[in-house]
Protein backbone atom coordinates (compact mmCIF):
# COMPACT_ATOMS: atom_id res chain seq x y z
CA UNK A 1 0.00 0.00 0.00
CA UNK A 2 2.55 2.42 0.73
CA UNK A 3 4.60 1.75 -2.48
CA UNK A 4 1.39 2.59 -4.56
CA UNK A 5 0.68 5.37 -2.24
CA UNK A 6 4.31 6.44 -2.55
CA UNK A 7 3.68 6.31 -6.90
CA UNK A 8 0.23 7.78 -7.03
CA UNK A 9 2.18 10.82 -4.68
CA UNK A 10 5.43 10.43 -7.65
CA UNK A 11 2.83 11.11 -10.51
CA UNK A 12 0.54 13.98 -9.41
CA UNK A 13 4.04 15.59 -8.47
CA UNK A 14 4.84 14.75 -12.50
CA UNK A 15 1.50 16.13 -13.60
CA UNK A 16 1.20 19.44 -11.80
CA UNK A 17 5.00 20.09 -13.19
CA UNK A 18 3.82 18.97 -16.75
CA UNK A 19 0.73 21.68 -16.09
CA UNK A 20 2.98 24.53 -14.86
CA UNK A 21 5.34 24.12 -17.94
CA UNK A 22 2.46 23.91 -20.47
CA UNK A 23 0.84 26.91 -18.93
CA UNK A 24 4.24 28.76 -19.02
CA UNK A 25 4.84 28.11 -22.49
CA UNK A 26 0.79 29.25 -23.03
CA UNK A 27 1.83 32.89 -21.71
CA UNK A 28 4.84 32.89 -23.68
CA UNK A 29 3.19 32.59 -26.21
CA UNK A 30 0.24 35.33 -25.57
CA UNK A 31 3.15 37.63 -24.42
CA UNK A 32 4.22 37.38 -28.59
CA UNK A 33 0.59 37.64 -29.79
CA UNK A 34 0.39 40.97 -28.09
CA UNK A 35 4.07 41.99 -29.07
CA UNK A 36 2.69 41.48 -32.62
CA UNK A 37 -0.33 43.09 -32.41
CA UNK A 38 1.55 46.24 -30.90
CA UNK A 39 4.36 45.82 -34.05
CA UNK A 40 1.62 46.10 -35.94
CA UNK A 41 -0.69 48.72 -34.35
CA UNK A 42 2.34 50.83 -34.43
CA UNK A 43 2.66 50.43 -38.44
CA UNK A 44 -0.96 51.69 -38.96
CA UNK A 45 -0.41 54.83 -37.36
CA UNK A 46 3.13 55.02 -39.74
CA UNK A 47 0.39 54.48 -42.36
CA UNK A 48 -2.18 57.03 -41.27
CA UNK A 49 0.72 59.26 -41.01
CA UNK A 50 2.33 58.46 -44.44
CA UNK A 51 -1.31 59.04 -46.08
CA UNK A 52 -1.85 62.27 -43.84
CA UNK A 53 0.91 63.75 -45.67
CA UNK A 54 0.33 62.35 -49.26
CA UNK A 55 3.43 59.94 -48.85
CA UNK A 56 1.46 57.37 -50.97
CA UNK A 57 4.59 55.99 -53.32
CA UNK A 58 6.23 55.82 -49.85
CA UNK A 59 3.39 53.32 -48.47
CA UNK A 60 3.64 51.71 -51.99
CA UNK A 61 7.43 50.92 -51.44
CA UNK A 62 7.22 49.77 -47.96
CA UNK A 63 4.83 47.14 -48.86
CA UNK A 64 5.30 43.76 -48.95
CA UNK A 65 5.90 42.37 -52.93
CA UNK A 66 2.71 40.53 -52.11
CA UNK A 67 0.88 43.52 -52.07
CA UNK A 68 2.38 45.29 -55.27
CA UNK A 69 1.56 43.02 -57.03
CA UNK A 70 -2.03 42.50 -56.50
CA UNK A 71 -2.45 45.95 -58.55
CA UNK A 72 -0.54 47.75 -60.75
CA UNK A 73 1.23 50.60 -59.36
CA UNK A 74 -1.04 53.13 -61.33
CA UNK A 75 -4.31 51.38 -59.61
CA UNK A 76 -3.46 51.68 -56.86
CA UNK A 77 -2.19 55.23 -56.96
CA UNK A 78 -5.73 56.15 -58.20
CA UNK A 79 -7.52 54.34 -55.41
CA UNK A 80 -5.41 56.36 -52.56
CA UNK A 81 -5.93 59.58 -54.32
CA UNK A 82 -9.65 59.21 -54.46
CA UNK A 83 -9.48 58.33 -50.82
CA UNK A 84 -7.71 61.41 -50.01
CA UNK A 85 -10.24 63.52 -51.99
CA UNK A 86 -13.24 62.28 -51.07
CA UNK A 87 -12.53 61.50 -47.15
CA UNK A 88 -9.59 63.52 -46.27
CA UNK A 89 -6.74 62.71 -43.67
CA UNK A 90 -7.47 60.86 -41.17
CA UNK A 91 -8.56 62.35 -37.31
CA UNK A 92 -8.70 59.84 -35.54
CA UNK A 93 -8.95 55.72 -35.54
CA UNK A 94 -9.41 52.86 -32.81
CA UNK A 95 -9.20 49.22 -33.04
CA UNK A 96 -12.51 47.27 -33.05
CA UNK A 97 -11.01 43.80 -33.92
CA UNK A 98 -7.65 41.42 -34.39
CA UNK A 99 -6.43 38.58 -35.70
CA UNK A 100 -2.78 37.05 -35.30
CA UNK A 101 -2.03 33.85 -37.23
CA UNK A 102 1.38 31.64 -36.87
CA UNK A 103 1.68 29.90 -40.36
CA UNK A 104 4.79 28.50 -41.89
CA UNK A 105 7.26 30.43 -39.33
CA UNK A 106 5.50 33.99 -40.34
CA UNK A 107 3.19 36.37 -38.33
CA UNK A 108 0.50 38.01 -39.88
CA UNK A 109 -1.83 40.62 -38.10
CA UNK A 110 -4.81 41.40 -39.26
CA UNK A 111 -6.47 45.14 -37.60
CA UNK A 112 -9.86 46.52 -38.12
CA UNK A 113 -10.20 50.09 -37.45
CA UNK A 114 -13.47 52.23 -37.48
CA UNK A 115 -11.97 55.47 -38.55
CA UNK A 116 -13.11 59.59 -38.93
CA UNK A 117 -11.48 60.81 -41.81
CA UNK A 118 -12.21 64.91 -42.20
CA UNK A 119 -15.09 64.06 -44.91
CA UNK A 120 -16.72 60.93 -42.83
CA UNK A 121 -16.48 57.67 -41.64
CA UNK A 122 -14.69 54.43 -42.46
CA UNK A 123 -13.80 50.67 -41.56
CA UNK A 124 -10.15 50.32 -42.62
CA UNK A 125 -9.22 46.10 -42.63
CA UNK A 126 -5.21 46.45 -42.59
CA UNK A 127 -2.77 42.95 -42.89
CA UNK A 128 0.81 43.12 -41.73
CA UNK A 129 3.53 40.17 -41.80
CA UNK A 130 5.28 40.38 -39.02
CA UNK A 131 9.40 40.07 -38.76
CA UNK A 132 10.64 40.91 -34.93
CA UNK A 133 9.88 44.63 -34.57
CA UNK A 134 8.72 45.59 -38.27
CA UNK A 135 5.22 45.29 -39.72
CA UNK A 136 5.15 45.08 -43.57
CA UNK A 137 1.95 46.01 -44.89
CA UNK A 138 0.45 43.11 -46.48
CA UNK A 139 -3.30 44.10 -47.36
CA UNK A 140 -4.89 47.35 -47.22
CA UNK A 141 -8.89 47.90 -47.37
CA UNK A 142 -11.24 50.70 -46.58
CA UNK A 143 -14.99 50.77 -46.27
CA UNK A 144 -17.04 54.16 -46.28
CA UNK A 145 -20.62 55.23 -46.81
CA UNK A 146 -18.52 57.93 -48.75
CA UNK A 147 -17.18 56.33 -51.30
CA UNK A 148 -18.64 55.50 -54.15
CA UNK A 149 -16.39 53.16 -56.06
CA UNK A 150 -17.88 52.68 -59.43
CA UNK A 151 -17.03 56.86 -59.50
CA UNK A 152 -13.53 56.56 -57.83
Amino acid sequence: MDHDHAAKGTTLKALRITVAILAAMALAGCGRIFKDKTVAEKAVSHFHDQYNQGQIEEIWKDADPAFTSAAPRLSYGEFMGSLQRKLGKVVSTSNVGWHVNFYNQQTTVRLVQETVFEHGNGTESFAFTINGTNAVLLGYHVESGELNLDHL
